[in-house]
């Protein structure tokens, strides 16, 4: 059965997440405590990665400099657990939603944990900077075709910031940018037919104009790393394809650019792809697949269940 595994982005954070997990599996604990380490190093503070996702209540956690590395240290904590007990399991290709991208560059080996970890640090800082700095959110649409939500945001933009970041699904759009805009935009498409017009729990409008400042920081503060080539055939929310070669520049414009996770899900279809395994706290991406495929085979692993559950499918 051809596996591709797939990395859960931010807003998928909830208190208490991967805790069944740790205290499970010591490979997931080692994971933990390499990311606390990095942690410490790099920003300076002596909490730790267990107290953010298990202790940390909802608020303090939909902080983006809470979420990023807490989403990525549970990812890796449950791929490690997954890589230890399926050695036979063969991994055909990897995609991360947003923040997930970076996730998958480190299950490819184009950068290691603790580069990885730096660099969602890094990452974390400048798009928490750029959010104090605007006024801006994201809102899930759902009920209409992206189309729709393209000529709204279209129509209404006026010289401002406002269009869809996120192809999520048939009937599933993001759409983010300015505040005022945004809520202008989800009256109109309410009116025009979406079921629900949902605002996500992110401290800005990530994937917007709005985040450049960020990505101007960012990009040359992540030179110093070393990307190697991906070992896994890797997909890229920019394009939706895959990708050979991993640049600071790839990684800021990332930042900046709409995520084509419809067309990334379309595409490992076309390549084979046969069963999911998803990385993070929920099942966000595991719902969007299903919407996009009836057909594949989806598990997440967040907790022992996931891996009894990915036990009996293979």
């Amino acid at each position: 059965m051809k596996a591709s595994i797939v990395f859960a982005g931010q807003g998928a954070q909830t208190p208490g997440m991967g805790k069944e997990l740790y205290e499970a599996y010591p490979t997931a604990q080692a994971v933990f405590a390499e990311a606390t380490d990095v942690y410490r190093r790099v920003t300076g503070c002596d909490t730790t990665l267990e107290k953010i996702c298990f202790e940390y209540e909802k608020d303090e956690l939909d902080k983006t400099a809470n979420s990023q590395p807490a989403i990525f240290t549970l990812s890796m904590a449950g791929l490690a657990v997954v890589r230890e007990k399926f050695p036979q399991l063969e991994i055909a290709s990897a995609a991360g939603f947003s923040l997930g991208e970076c996730s998958a560059l480190c299950a490819a080996g184009v950068l290691d944990f603790a580069s990885t970890m730096e660099l969602i640090l890094l990452r974390g800082d400048a798009m928490g900077k750029a959010c104090a700095a605007t006024d801006g959110m994201m809102c899930a649409v759902i009920g209409v075709d992206a189309s729709v939500c393209e000529a709204v945001c279209a129509e209404l933009a006026n010289g401002g910031v406002l269009l869809p970041v996120n192809y999520n699904c048939p009937g599933q759009t993001v759409i983010a940018g300015e505040r005022a805009l945004v809520e202008q935009a989800a009256a109109k498409l309410k009116e025009q037919g979406a079921m629900k017009v949902v605002p996500l729990a992110v401290q800005g409008a990530f994937h917007t104009p709005l985040m450049n400042t960020g990505r101007d920081s960012f990009v040359p503060a992540i030179e110093k790393f070393n990307y190697a080539a991906p070992s896994l055939k890797l997909y890229t929310d920019v394009t939706g394809a895959p990708i050979d070669t991993v640049t600071p520049a790839h990684l800021g414009a990332q930042m900046t650019s709409p995520v084509r996770w419809q067309t990334i899900i379309e595409n490992m279809l076309a390549d084979g792809t046969e069963l999911f395994i998803e990385f993070g706290p929920g099942r966000v991406l595991s719902g969007l697949i299903k919407r996009i495929s009836r057909t594949a085979k989806i598990v997440n692993i967040e907790s022992p269940e996931g891996i009894e559950k990915l036990a009996s499918m293979l």
